[in-house]
């Protein structure tokens, strides 16, 4: 019902038009007054109008929020294929090696190597603590295990060595004639970091490391033990 007029199951009556005048007319077969049938005309074409403004401002309002939505989907989906803020770049930071999935420990010398003088072989003055293994001047040497450095030092016979420390087993790790150190005392190592290269420095013949196991601390109540089957072992799957 249109504010101002009459309303009712016979139809719409717009102001100014009599009821009463436009039922006689049409019993009479007569013409209801131009000046209603002007009103009800104008009556329906202010509806129509309106009607059609407002479905065409409701489309407007639809297409608007899909394109919205489409937008914002987009740039969802671009975040996360780039892993970071749109528009900005992502960057990887070089992971450390580790030993092979399922191993806690691994050869000290990964590239070609062979095996020389081992445990108790005789020396001047007393025998041979640790297995010796050769490789070409240069090589990366790496921790057998996670262990903390606990020496970085020189000694005339030894030349320049690494001693590593994993308090969990209870182990030493001694390193001896290493061209140069890639660690520091007091740093903790993973399994198949890099620890220093293989050299031939203090009294050796020939690059190589003289690894030794010990059991306990070096020289500090601990002692030596034959590392061959540890080194072949971890040389299986190295």
């Amino acid at each position: 019902m249109l504010p101002g007029g009459n309303g009712g199951p016979e139809g719409v009556f717009l102001p100014g038009a009599n009821r009463n005048q436009l039922v006689r007319s049409a019993a009479l077969g007569a013409s209801p007054p131009a000046n209603s049938v002007g009103r009800r005309e104008r009556g329906y074409r202010d509806i129509r109008q309106a009607c059609c403004s407002y479905a065409s401002q409701r489309k407007a309002g639809l297409v608007a929020a899909l394109a919205l939505g489409i937008s914002l989907f987009g740039s969802q989906a671009a975040f996360a294929q780039t892993g970071g803020v749109p528009g900005g770049t992502t960057t990887t930071t070089p992971t450390t090696p580790t030993a092979p999935t399922g191993y806690p420990q691994v050869f000290p010398v990964p590239g070609p190597h062979t095996y020389g003088d081992g445990f108790g072989a005789a020396r001047s003055g007393h025998t041979h603590q640790g297995q010796d293994i050769f490789a070409a001047c240069g090589q990366p040497a790496v921790s057998v295990s996670r262990a903390r450095v606990k020496a970085v030092s020189f000694q005339k016979s030894a030349g320049l060595y690494i001693l590593l420390r994993y308090k969990k087993l209870k182990q030493d790790y001694f390193y001896a004639h290493m061209a140069a150190s890639s660690v520091t005392k007091g740093q903790i190592v993973l399994p198949g970091q890099q620890v220093g290269l293989v050299g031939e420095t203090g009294n050796a013949s020939g690059c190589h490391v003289h690894f030794e196991l010990w059991v306990g601390k070096w020289y500090r109540g601990g002692h030596p033990v034959n590392p061959t089957p540890f080194l072949q072992n971890w040389d299986s799957y190295s």
